[in-house]
């Protein structure tokens, strides 16, 4: 997987760029946050701070900038520039919460798939714990899967509202790796289910594997699960169906992998 990138740097005005060079003037002795007359100015003070991975002084810049600016384009810029701080602070509910609120209020800004992106990599991180382990037992506090699923769907909605987006690739390859954990995680469930009886709830579980997450590793167990809870539950009819299923999963792996 890629490394995630730094901010754009195509917001950077080139009316600005002149400004930085006196930067230093901008902050006191006691690093207390100057507020100047114009957002430009504000601006580029915040994203220097930024550029210089000065996260603390960035913060309180691009806040003083929402606040005193809420309507400006620079205020917009100060949201993105927030998630992206958030995220490389590790402050993880805040940068989500910056993430949605901007993607809620300016759905198709030019840098939303920027924040999609951001919004998928920072439940990534969430999910670490998670994604991790390679047994995902049911009864763990620790396995909660909801950040993994949000990442998932974070980057779905990359995928299919900025098909052509320079994330795209790498969210595919975080998708791939989510979608064969998330589905392994739904297995192991309907394996519990199954192994106690609970054949409506297997079946129920198998069934939200083999269509949230198409092509996962997980597929074929699941869909046995399927033929055998349908079967014990009597419900003949879905256990063909599920059984023809399987067969035509099989036939199309071993076409794809045909040493096996």
């Amino acid at each position: 997987m890629q490394r995630i990138p730094r901010f754009s740097r195509a917001w950077r005005p080139a009316l600005l760029l002149p400004v930085l060079v006196l930067l230093g003037a901008c902050a006191s002795k006691d690093d207390s946050i100057e507020v100047t007359s114009t957002p430009e100015q504000m601006y580029a003070d915040a994203h220097a701070a930024v550029e210089e991975e000065n996260f603390s002084d960035a913060v309180s810049r691009l806040e003083a900038l929402e606040t005193r600016y809420p309507f400006s384009r620079y205020a917009q810029r100060a949201q993105v520039e927030l998630v992206y701080v958030y995220y490389r602070r590790r402050e993880w509910e805040q940068a989500a919460a910056a993430a949605q609120r901007f993607l809620q209020e300016y759905p198709q800004h030019p840098d939303a798939a920027y924040v999609r992106y951001l919004l998928g990599v920072v439940n990534f991180e969430r999910a670490l714990g998670f994604l991790e382990r390679s047994v995902l037992p049911v009864s763990n506090e620790e396995m909660d899967p909801r950040y993994a699923r949000a990442s998932f769907d974070a980057f779905n909605a990359l995928l299919r509202r900025h098909p052509y987006s320079e994330y795209g690739p790498d969210a595919r390859q975080r998708m791939i790796f989510l979608r064969n954990r998330l589905a392994n995680y739904d297995l192991r469930i309907a394996e519990y289910y199954l192994d106690r009886g609970a054949y409506l709830g297997a079946a129920n579980r198998a069934q939200d594997l083999v269509t949230r997450y198409p092509g996962a590793d997980a597929t074929l167990p699941a869909l046995e699960i399927m033929v055998e809870a349908y079967e014990r539950l009597g419900m003949n009819a879905l256990a063909t169906q599920s059984r023809q299923l399987l067969e035509e999963n099989e036939k199309a792996l071993a076409e794809i992998r045909p040493g096996d």
